[in-house]
């Protein structure tokens, strides 16, 4: 009998622990949601471009990720970020390029690196951001 009430207080406590764990993480999303405009989707896409940083899944791998259509997903990230995902991937590799060339890192060896595939491409943009090119970049400083 006392090993029957044993078991009951260990199966109520075990179940009080889990109410807690729900509760604060309920409270947790509450605040996220309170504190941000940003609608989840938009957030779950930056962590995975982050997550996958410097590759890219493409559009469709992103949006299976986010379980929603790549239009809405195309749509929503430009509409609460102003720019496209390919934009912002293209900046997001470009800061990095930018943190390399900092570091003493070749332009080559930066722009592969960072995600990009083809270096004048790569030059062009860097240019186009920065106002300068990357090899001229630790001059200006």
């Amino acid at each position: 009998d006392d090993t029957l009430k044993n078991c009951d207080i260990l199966i109520f406590a075990k179940l009080i622990e889990a109410l807690d764990i729900c509760n604060r993480n309920y409270l947790a999303q509450k605040n996220i949601g309170q504190q941000s405009n940003v609608p989840f989707i938009v957030a779950e896409t930056i962590r995975k471009i982050e997550d996958d940083f410097p590759e890219f899944i493409g559009l469709d791998n992103l949006a299976k990720h986010c379980r929603c259509s790549v239009t809405y997903l195309t749509q929503t990230f430009r509409k609460h970020t102003g720019k496209s995902i390919y934009n912002y991937l293209t900046e997001r590799r470009l800061e990095n390029s930018r943190f390399l060339k900092k570091k003493g890192m070749s332009v080559t060896d930066a722009c592969y690196q960072s995600g990009f595939s083809d270096c004048s491409r790569f030059i062009s943009h860097f240019k186009k951001h920065f106002n300068t090119t990357p090899g001229k970049f630790l001059k200006n400083l």
